[in-house]
């Protein structure tokens, strides 16, 4: 009986001194409790280089491809010579509409429209009032819409309210409702069967290369989810954790779909993008993002928003919350454990960052150092 008295009062007292050491300690098991959710039976080996035309990219995918009315295939976008005039116009079947719950991330957002400009028809861009965690923020992207006035004509915006969270709700009751805010944004569209939706986050950017060829192929899944390299901080750290695959490029059914970070099917485009998490310019921006989003149970000790501390960690390559990786076994656990090795190659990324290198040089190789005011 004194031992269980003495192993009360210890573990009482461990967590008094320690109080996150059992998150600390969930990650640490987490091979022998948890899983990967999402599971593929088709690996699609994603087949590009410069010149091919879509209908020798479609065919190197097992695909076919049948030219729209008025398509060209110029290099990088295919070439179709039909023996009489060759005309110029989009390659894919149906609409594509890339549908994105906004924040702050604004130059993650103006490389995402960038690069998906030639092949994406309506950017649908939802905002809310308050943060997923019920902080009040303002309306970020409509203070600098001019930004994107490139992309006007396409944008189709939506600001809404959310609530504060009650006692004891989690952030995840605020993101659900933006999920079902951007499901009615869609159906509110002129979406149609057979048109195309990219759900993914505003970070989680599919490559100009994939959207097309998945929207443009004959014999393409109803549903496939594009996998994603992972970044930490700038494109000067990739994760080697396999990639971000929650990401996914659909056909609009019949019935309509709904805007969830679910798996909707059970087929991987490989090599189809990149995903830079807490990639911002600002200081400000990662101590906000990590009190709003709907991991911030993770900021455990004030001194993680200093501003000393969230530089050194960002240009090292070190988790800003301190913690274990999320990982499934202890192989890639232990293979992910410490800082990021940094990586010189600054080939194969979004084109946008590379040709204005000066402007996002801070997501670029070298570039670590952050500022506190544009």
């Amino acid at each position: 009986m004194a031992f269980f008295i003495s192993l009360i009062i210890s573990v009482f007292l461990f967590s008094k001194i320690f109080p996150y050491a059992w998150i600390d300690f969930g990650y640490l098991v987490r091979p022998i409790w948890d899983k990967d959710p999402f599971t593929w039976n088709e690996t699609i080996v994603h087949y590009y280089s410069e010149g091919l035309t879509m209908q020798e990219r479609c065919h190197a995918h097992g695909w076919t491809y049948t030219p729209q009315a008025g398509a060209l295939r110029a290099a990088g976008a295919g070439v179709i010579d039909n023996g009489s005039d060759v005309m110029t116009g989009p390659t894919r079947k149906g609409k594509v509409y890339d549908a994105v719950i906004f924040s702050v991330e604004l130059d993650m957002l103006e490389i995402r429209m960038r690069e998906l400009y030639d092949v994406v028809d309506h950017f649908v861009i939802l905002e809310s009032s308050r943060t997923f965690t019920g902080i009040p923020k303002s309306a970020v992207f409509q203070e600098n819409r001019e930004r994107y006035s490139f992309a006007e004509d396409k944008i189709i915006y939506k600001l809404v309210p959310l609530r504060e969270l009650l006692p004891g709700e989690e952030p995840w009751v605020n993101e659900g409702a933006m999920r079902d805010e951007m499901t009615r944004l869609l159906w509110s569209t002129e979406i149609k069967e057979g048109d195309y939706v990219i759900l993914s986050d505003v970070d989680e950017i599919p490559s100009r290369n994939s959207v097309e060829l998945l929207s443009s192929c004959d014999g393409v899944p109803p549903a496939v989810h594009v996998n994603l390299q992972s970044y930490l901080y700038s494109y000067e750290f990739p994760v080697d954790d396999g990639g971000t695959n929650k990401a996914s490029i659909q056909q609009w059914p019949k019935e309509g779909l709904w805007y969830t970070r679910r798996q909707a099917s059970s087929v991987l485009l490989a090599n189809a993008g990149w995903h830079c998490s807490f990639c911002f310019r600002l200081i400000k921006d990662f101590q906000f993002k990590m009190k709003a989003y709907s991991h911030a149970d993770r900021l455990r000790y004030k001194y993680m928003l200093d501003k000393n501390y969230l530089q050194d960690a960002i240009c090292k390559g070190a988790d800003l919350f301190g913690m274990f990786p999320e990982a499934y076994s202890y192989k890639d656990l232990i293979h992910r454990l410490g800082p990021i090795p940094k990586t010189f190659n600054a080939v194969g990324l979004p084109s946008w960052a590379v040709k204005n290198s000066d402007k996002f040089r801070f997501l670029l190789p070298g570039g670590c150092k952050r500022v506190d005011s544009p």
